[in-house]
């Protein structure tokens, strides 16, 4: 095996026996398997709608899952995937013989050409996967670079796919651009180009995704979560899909348990239509990272709606209580599977869930959560006033993925360190590293406002432009703000990108460079958006104030 797509990779470079995520190494190859599978369909698709041939929607529901199912921390089932390499050797043929039938130039390139059986698939895997000195050449880094970037844009398609949203412009250029990787001779003019492509294609997706959940469950709103456990038995859900969230909730109303978020799923509770349950009780446990120490201590059942599942420790394992759904896969956990209405029966954790005590309490007090665009809409004249006087000096959005390295500390103590003229606004698990702390208010507002997962940095990106609206500022990188983003796997790869694409410079990424972007690559984005390395927590905090401007110099926001 050779994987390199997460920030946990061996010695920074590679893992190549044991994935820091946990899978093994025939479960990383098969996975390699799926995504050349994928390849191969694309470069068909891609041909067909040159040719003004139309694609059937199964070709983009597959693309999207496959991409979806690969990301880290999603899928360990090797069976299943296997499964899914089957289904689309199938595709790929019945693509195949349409552009057969219109007496298309098909081109000779082996993600096209290769047919097999499932028996097949494990020597085929270990041939394909590229070794340590081939998957570092440049032209290669470049290209995964771009594979993880769409994997993370898949997830949030997947989740706007799951509430009856889509976009056919999305999938097309998903699709062009992974055949376009296929042909060999990418240059960095080119790959710079579709960077800041698939960063708009990024920003795209979640605002899709940002508009299909306000329509099915109304607008975040400013909501208090508890954080303590009660003495009624409960059910634990992570992952990302609130779609799942709100069918568990509805079948599980007056059955006596309680359902808890964890990790991401936090933010669901700042959605009218999910808020009303009254058994959606609190908020179990911090970060995803730290499911290992925390989960023995819930005690029932725990539905994985999506990836940042951490294989259990043998010692404390509570396996037998896992639960998966969509493109989400664990060995020997059972498996919730859609009708073929789209519903899911959770009636077996339900049942489940009464056979155990209640969870323990891991802390007690609560978070605040609900700042997304409308909200913050609601606050830019007040904010903008006590900018305007000098009391507020900076906004700083610090965004992205938690993890496990103690690396990841930085953001603990860069939060705690900035100067009380600043406001910090976040979105991501990376929140985890700081939510708890007690930043205070200014002038009424409180000093840290948090907009919801990852994919929410759509409402702050929103909340900038409309900063830069309100300020008559022709320059983005001229507002008073600072930028950092914490990346783990691919979704924060994609909101990176959708950042650059905006045009915002100075961007601070870590724990780490990323160990698919070789130090010329890095130089190159350095270069090209100004984008740059964290260093300590004391040195990024004090330099914040750098590449500001004065209030007094932007026209009055009230004219």
């Amino acid at each position: 095996m050779f994987c390199y797509q997460c920030q946990e990779a061996y010695k920074g470079r590679g893992c190549t026996e044991r994935g820091g995520c946990g899978k093994d190494a025939l479960t990383s190859n098969i996975m390699d398997l799926l995504i050349y599978t994928v390849k191969g369909i694309c470069t068909l698709s891609t041909l067909m709608r040159d040719n003004n041939i139309g694609v059937d929607n199964r070709v983009n529901k597959y693309v999207i899952e496959s991409l979806y199912t690969t990301t880290t921390n999603c899928n360990y089932n090797r069976e299943n995937l296997k499964n899914r390499i089957s289904e689309g050797l199938k595709l790929k043929m019945e693509l195949y013989n349409i552009c057969v039938s219109y007496n298309l130039a098909i081109p000779p390139r082996e993600e096209i050409l290769w047919a097999s059986n499932i028996n097949d698939f494990s020597a085929k895997a270990s041939i394909i996967t590229a070794d340590d000195n081939e998957i570092h050449s440049e032209e290669r880094a470049m290209k995964e670079f771009i594979i993880y970037s769409l994997k993370g844009i898949a997830g949030f398609m997947y989740n706007a796919m799951q509430l009856g949203y889509n976009d056919l412009g999305v999938h097309t250029f998903m699709q062009s651009i992974i055949s376009d990787l296929t042909r060999k001779g990418v240059s960095r003019d080119e790959w710079l180009d579709l960077l800041t492509l698939t960063g708009q294609y990024s920003m795209r997706t979640i605002a899709l995704l940002d508009k299909a959940r306000t329509e099915k469950f109304g607008h975040p709103e400013f909501t208090t979560v508890n954080l303590s456990s009660k003495n009624r038995a409960a059910i634990l859900v992570s992952g990302d899909n609130l779609r799942d969230l709100k069918e568990l909730l509805e079948q599980s109303v007056n059955t006596g348990i309680d359902i808890y978020t964890h990790s991401s799923m936090i933010a669901a509770h700042a959605y009218p239509e999910l808020r009303k349950y009254e058994h959606l009780r609190g908020n179990f446990g911090g970060s995803w990272s730290s499911q290992r120490e925390e989960f023995p201590a819930f005690h029932g059942p725990i539905l994985f709606t999506g990836n940042y599942i951490i294989p259990p420790s043998i010692e404390l394992s509570y396996k037998e209580r896992m639960f998966t759904t969509n493109v989400a896969g664990y060995p020997g956990c059972k498996h919730i599977q859609a009708d073929h209405n789209g519903r899911k029966d959770f009636s077996e954790i339900i049942a489940m869930a009464k056979e155990f005590r209640a969870p323990a309490s891991l802390e007690r007090g609560c978070l605040n959560i609900g700042f997304a665009h409308r909200t913050l809409t609601d606050i830019t004249s007040q904010l903008l006033s006590s900018y305007g006087v000098g009391d507020i000096r900076r906004l700083v959005f610090i965004v992205g993925e938690d993890g496990r390295s103690s690396a990841r500390t930085y953001y603990t103590n860069l939060a705690a360190m900035l100067p009380k003229s600043s406001i910090l606004f976040t979105a991501g698990d990376v929140k985890y590293r700081f939510n708890k702390h007690r930043f205070g208010y200014m002038n009424g507002m409180p000093r840290l406002f948090d907009a919801g997962q990852i994919e929410d940095t759509y409402s702050l990106i929103e909340f900038i432009l409309n900063l830069k609206r309100t300020l008559r500022v022709k320059d983005i990188n001229k507002l008073p703000t600072s930028y950092f983003v914490s990346w783990y796997s691919q979704s924060s790869l994609a909101i990176l990108l959708a950042l650059l694409s905006l045009g915002i410079k100075g961007i601070k990424l870590g724990p780490t460079i990323p160990p698919f972007c070789t130090e010329d690559m890095f130089k190159v984005l350095s270069k090209q958006f100004a984008l740059q390395l964290i260093t300590t927590a004391e040195r990024d905090s004090e330099h914040i104030f750098e590449n500001s401007f004065e209030y007094e110099q932007i026209p009055d926001y009230n004219d």
